[in-house]
């Protein structure tokens, strides 16, 4: 008797439970009242400059109703279909056309979209545009608009340069996997040319490297991320996005005039050979926001102009021997990101066990920072261990100096910061 009770218990325990699950699956009351509207969190969903065949990050939108009563999207379609250089994802799928999407009163559901522009004949970003449109079952058409503008590239990836090549003014460049200048071939760059390297990726030069821009239309090495890290924060403006340019032992006769590069892992690292004569030109150029040092020379000959090396995690500007003179430049490191960092300028004759030959000056230039002393090295006049006598020549001439005061003949009418820390490695 107890079983037999004991069974009608489970038997009524699973009708009650199949009830339950019949009442939730109920479909949901539609309204197709033509006064309904669903609302978007975005009426436009905008990508600025892409490059062509280079896929953007991905945008998002909602999908809103806010009205008192469920809504039916009987069909979502984006306009272009297949064609449409943009790719959009709805409930979870990827496709050109949805059917029958509810959204319930009060919720809401989400849309990504991405998009990838084809190669053009433009030689300037172009505009392109497309829709989705959203068919509620009441008969109620809406839309969202879809635009970028494109920039056709030319795409280099791991290539060696065995013969002269030019970047040309009128379309842009994308180098993956470094690009290197083997010996004896020159690369030279146009002015208004627009030099964009993938994450990591550096130019290495064997040879030489002619990036002559002109004021209205300087020559620009950047990353290639065209779009924002947070809405008011272009990637453009962030350090780290691309290696940097290499001047290998051997390379000569390198000229950056009226140059722009910024946001890379370094700026323009050069190592020279004592016996060539100008390694390196600089004039009108700019090094700016580098997770590590700005410009870094090793024995390295030349002269800069008129430059301005800015923004450094590491040293804006760092030297170790050769030969160098700076005119009219500025070295200012403001740099914000978090993990610390160096000063303006760097200034050091040894290398382990060796103090090697400096000849340097600075002439009518600006030293400054948020630190209390922007001159950092070690300049060694004694002879080292191994016997060299030390050829050791630097100058500052008429200058500003964010560093305490130094008095001999290395410093002639220099205006004096008034930092509160002693001066690192300098000899007083």
């Amino acid at each position: 008797m107890r079983k037999k009770v004991c069974n009608i218990a489970v038997s009524i325990a699973i009708v009650l439970a199949l009830t339950a699950i019949a009442n939730c699956t109920v479909e949901p009351e539609i309204s197709n009242d033509p006064r309904l509207r669903l609302s978007f969190s975005d009426d436009t969903i905008a990508f600025d400059t892409l490059f062509t065949h280079v896929g953007s990050a991905t945008a998002a939108f909602k999908i809103l109703n806010r009205t008192s009563a469920n809504i039916r999207i009987a069909d979502i379609s984006l306009a272009g279909g297949w064609q449409s250089p943009f790719r959009v994802n709805v409930d979870g799928r990827y496709e050109t056309r949805w059917n029958d999407v509810d959204v319930r009163s009060g919720d809401s559901v989400w849309v990504f979209v991405e998009a990838t522009l084809p190669q053009t004949d433009d030689t300037r970003p172009y505009y392109t545009q497309d829709s989705l449109l959203f068919i509620l079952s009441s008969g109620i058409i809406q839309k969202v608009q879809l635009t970028a503008y494109g920039w056709n590239a030319t795409k280099l990836q791991g290539v060696t340069l065995t013969e002269d090549y030019t970047f040309k003014s009128d379309q842009a460049y994308i180098i993956f996997d470094s690009l290197t200048v083997a010996a004896g071939q020159t690369l030279t760059a146009e002015p208004g040319a627009v030099i964009c390297f993938h994450n990591g990726a550096c130019l290495y030069v064997d040879g030489t490297v002619h990036a002559e821009g002109t004021l209205e239309r300087p020559v620009v090495w950047r990353g290639d991320r065209l779009d924002n890290l947070f809405s008011y924060l272009p990637y453009d403006r962030v350090n780290g996005q691309w290696g940097g340019i290499e001047l290998r032992k051997g390379s000569k006769g390198n000229v950056f005039s009226n140059c722009d590069i910024h946001s890379s892992d370094f700026g323009i690292r050069a190592t020279g050979l004592p016996s060539e004569s100008v390694h390196l030109t600089l004039d009108n150029t700019q090094i700016h926001n580098t997770t590590g040092n700005g410009l870094q020379i090793t024995q390295c000959n030349g002269h800069a102009v008129n430059c301005l090396f800015t923004n450094a995690r590491g040293h804006c500007v760092t030297i170790l021997g050769g030969s160098f003179e700076f005119l009219h430049c500025t070295f200012a490191n403001f740099y914000l990101w978090r993990g610390g960092r160096g000063t303006a300028l760097d200034i050091t004759n040894v290398s382990g066990d060796t103090i090697c030959p400096i000849n340097v000056s600075f002439v009518n230039c600006l030293v400054t920072g948020m630190g209390d002393d922007e001159l950092s090295g070690l300049i060694a006049e004694s002879t080292d261990s191994i016997g060299n006598e030390p050829d050791v020549h630097y100058l500052f001439r008429h200058s500003l100096l964010n560093s305490p005061k130094v008095d001999n003949a290395h410093y002639d009418h220099i205006t004096w910061e008034s930092p509160k820390k002693c001066c690192r490695g300098f000899p007083m």
